[in-house]
């Protein structure tokens, strides 16, 4: 498909449930540590990199990544079997 881009990307997800305080604990001590320089390195040789942003931002991220797959899925007439 023409200008398609994709990359791969990972994220850490809770029940829905959790408290927001845990969250975003969470989301504060994984940052941090993404934001290592030992980690950042360590992560970089693997061709990876460190984005640790916030709660929202992942959520916009996520929402915009289900749309364009959504869109590319219908655009192709793909089909699961």
């Amino acid at each position: 498909m023409p200008g398609f881009d994709i990359s791969n990307w990972f994220g850490v997800y809770v029940p829905a449930a959790t408290p927001k305080a845990v969250i975003a604990k969470l989301n504060s001590e994984m940052s941090r540590v993404l934001n290592l320089a030992d980690v950042k390195e360590r992560l970089a040789e693997q061709g990876l990199e460190t984005v640790g942003n916030s709660v929202e931002q992942f959520d916009v991220f996520f929402r915009a990544e289900i749309l364009k797959y959504d869109k590319i899925i219908r655009e192709s007439g793909a089909r699961s079997d």
